[in-house]
């Protein structure tokens, strides 16, 4: 993508300030799966696996880690309970968090192609999260090595992906063989965003952008679910991202988005083909079932798309409304599928 231009009808650069770390697992399973089947089993075992890591009591299960005293140095407590009184970066303050906050990271799973395996991709958000790296890719290695009966998978080495063009120029480059989690310490969003390709736009008869959204899990989003369009969509990921930066980096920089700006965004004609999926997953740590249905299928926008690709952007990265770190959320385009 070109560099973000000075003339956009918005500043989203004080945003784009937050740092991720993003990973991938390659992994072969003996059945066809989705994310839906995949990535909470991981994430189930992730948590056990972690909690039993960095909990120094034999009875860790029956623990309640808000009242622990080691909840300021736990990796488990961070990525599974935040609270503010764990959340200790720098300028962070209670006013300022959630009693509820965004998780800092994200599980993605990039499903197969002809030239590689299925890949869990974990992004991590925020530097905390990102010194946290190598306890987080152990344990989930081990999570994906048994993560169900029904669910056999066989891991590879976890990979960095790094915000740099790949040798044709395409997507994101990729490490070679494994590599040290300290190796890897995250970058900007700015960075991120510049180094993917093209989002692949096409053109109408009249001349005007077009470009397809591929839902490819559920997306969970109040605001989506009042009325679907570009306009609830962009205020979703900003109001995601600015959480994130809010909670997770030391200065509280928000930029500058008008109304008008989103306004402008109803203009854009979008033709969907959006269908509510509904799933369930029965969470032992809260011994009941959760939803992880939403918004599946596909969103076509035409008109002047080019303001708006950037925050799109953003949402490719970090996800879109709530459980990303279920691996909901997650959209493709034509230009950005397989720059993971």
């Amino acid at each position: 993508m070109p560099e973000l231009s000075p003339n956009l009808p918005y500043d989203i650069s004080p945003l784009l300030d937050l740092k991720i770390a993003r990973f991938r697992l390659p992994f072969r399973t003996e059945i066809a799966g989705e994310a839906l089947d995949i990535i909470p089993h991981f994430r189930s075992r992730l948590g056990l696996i972690l909690k039993q890591r960095f909990c120094p009591h034999m009875d860790f299960t029956q623990i309640d880690c808000e009242y622990c005293d080691r909840r300021m140095v736990c990796c488990y407590s961070l990525m599974f309970t935040p609270t503010c009184a764990v959340i200790e970066t720098a300028g962070s303050s209670r006013k300022r968090c959630h009693a509820d906050p965004p998780r800092p990271y994200t599980l993605n799973l990039s499903l197969p192609t002809r030239d590689r395996p299925a890949s869990l991709v974990l992004t991590l958000i925020g530097e905390q999260a990102i010194n946290f790296s190598r306890p987080m890719l152990e344990s989930l290695s081990q999570a994906s090595a048994v993560p169900a009966s029904s669910i056999k998978t066989t891991p590879s080495h976890w990979q960095a992906l790094l915000p740099l063009k790949d040798a044709l120029g395409r997507g994101l480059a990729v490490t070679e063989g494994s590599v040290a989690p300290e190796e890897n310490r995250g970058d900007f969003l700015k960075n991120w965003i510049r180094a993917l390709p093209d989002p692949g736009l096409g053109k109408s008869r009249s001349g005007k952008d077009l470009m397809e959204l591929i839902f490819t899990s559920p997306v969970q989003d109040k605001r989506l679910e009042r009325g679907i369009g570009l306009s609830p969509l962009l205020k979703s990921i900003v109001g995601r991202l600015r959480d994130l930066k809010r909670i997770y980096h030391p200065d509280n920089a928000m930029g500058t988005l008008p109304e008008s700006f989103f306004k402008s965004a109803r203009e854009v004609t979008v033709f969907t083909h959006l269908s509510l999926k509904k799933a369930t997953w029965f969470s032992k740590h809260r011994n009941r079932p959760i939803s992880l249905g939403g918004f599946t299928g596909e969103m076509m926008l035409k008109g002047d798309l080019s303001p708006y690709i950037p925050i799109l952007a953003v949402g490719y990265f970090l996800g879109i409304g709530s459980k990303t770190v279920y691996g909901l959320g997650r959209f493709i385009t034509d230009g950005w599928n397989g720059s993971e």
